[in-house]
């Protein structure tokens, strides 16, 4: 039997896993079913926090709102679904800004549109945040639903821009209103080694942030919505506490010195409460040997404090099993830090083993979001790019 999606998401590739095996050949046959899953029984985590961006230069210098992790797992680590509807709601006085599309604007409410839709219906085309195509998978709200819909759904390898909300407070002429950030080489596993779909680029960072929304004290509420038929959605429940609307402090723009021969060293100042740095540089005008990379670099340097990082030469693009160099001459390259006072790192899938700090958690059903002696709500603080020329 051979099943055929129009589009094929990251989420369903996540999710391999729990689907069964078909044979071929047998028509007429109904074939054994090996494994069967209950869609609601996945490990549901939750966590709230505040944001803050530093969009200096593009129209806004600091902006801050919300700041929720999500993951859906089963108990290998990998998504527990191929598609899910989520809707975050807030305590008493969160509030949605104008900005957003106009389901959610001035609610209390952050949602998606049901699987359950019909493509092409007013339902399916509602003006939600998420819309149709975004779900919870193994890390973060991703636009990556399985569908059989050209019209719905989304491609391989997928991420949400960040933050949310943010068109308002941008100047017109700025350019890109938003920065995809993701995990490559050397803390994640290499994917630009020609065994992932060409439009997969680096693995989710587990954190979506929303602009200029309210951020009360109190319980927030995640209902991800999950189909269990063709016409019956279950839902799966989850809470989190912000105990403080305290954002962490600006972190701006790290500083990167080329070394000359394919790498560089990140140098940056830690903000106060930040426990961990999540260093992400993008090569988007490369000269040939590896335009369109991203990679990332951790240190847990606590602040206040100095952290420095190195970008090793060969972590680039893998040709024939060969890596490349990381950044060649000419390449403008863009260096962004994303500090946070939980374990953004050790709790995403894909972390190369081979890294310093890499940690076994990330492929449990229930990574452990906080650190020992920590907070207990994830707050983010985003720099500015600072941009090079190699």
């Amino acid at each position: 039997m051979v099943i055929s999606l129009k589009k094929t998401s990251l989420g369903a590739l996540l999710a391999a896993a729990v689907l069964t095996g078909c044979t071929s050949g047998n028509a007429g046959i109904e074939p054994p079913v090996k494994t069967v899953v209950n869609p609601l029984s996945g490990t549901l985590k939750f966590a709230v926090g505040t944001a803050t961006y530093d969009l200096t230069g593009v129209g806004a210098s600091v902006v801050n709102g919300l700041n929720v992790v999500t993951s859906y797992r089963q108990a290998n680590g990998l998504s527990a679904v191929l598609a899910s509807t989520p809707a975050i709601v807030g305590p008493t006085g969160f509030t949605v800004p104008a900005a957003a599309p106009a389901v959610d604007a001035g609610t209390a409410s952050i949602t998606g549109t049901s699987q359950l839709a019909v493509p092409g219906s007013a339902a399916a085309g509602a003006a939600t945040t998420f819309t149709q195509a975004g779900g919870v998978f193994a890390y973060g709200i991703l636009p990556a639903n399985s569908t059989n819909q050209a019209s719905s759904g989304s491609n391989t390898g997928s991420n949400y821009s960040e933050p949310f909300y943010a068109d308002a407070i941008f100047a017109p002429a700025a350019g890109s209103d938003q920065t995809t950030y993701l995990g490559g080489p050397p803390a994640f596993i290499n994917s630009q080694d020609g065994t992932y779909p060409g439009s997969f680029k680096g693995f989710g960072l587990g954190f979506n942030s929303f602009a200029n929304t309210t951020l009360p004290v109190g319980t927030y509420t995640l209902n991800l919505g999950i189909p269990t038929g063709p016409t019956t959605i279950g839902t799966v429940t989850g809470t989190a506490t912000l105990a403080t609307n305290a954002a962490l402090g600006v972190y701006t723009a790290p500083a990167f010195a080329a070394d000359g021969t394919g790498g560089g060293t990140v140098t940056f100042a830690v903000p106060p409460r930040v426990l961990e740095t999540v260093i992400v540089i993008t090569d988007k005008a490369g000269k040939g040997c590896n335009s369109g990379p991203y990679y990332t670099l951790v240190d847990h340097t606590p602040g206040p404090g100095a952290g420095t990082v190195t970008l090793p030469d060969m972590v680039g693009k893998i040709t024939n099993g060969t890596p490349n160099t990381s950044v060649c001459k000419g390449d403008k390259i863009k260096v962004y830090a994303i500090g946070a006072d939980y374990r953004l790192y050790e709790a995403a899938v894909g972390q190369d083993p081979k890294f310093p700090g890499s940690d076994a958690t990330g492929a449990s059903a229930s990574p452990a979001l906080f650190f020992a002696g920590g907070p207990t709500q994830a707050d983010i603080t985003v720099s500015a790019p600072a941009a090079f020329t190699i």
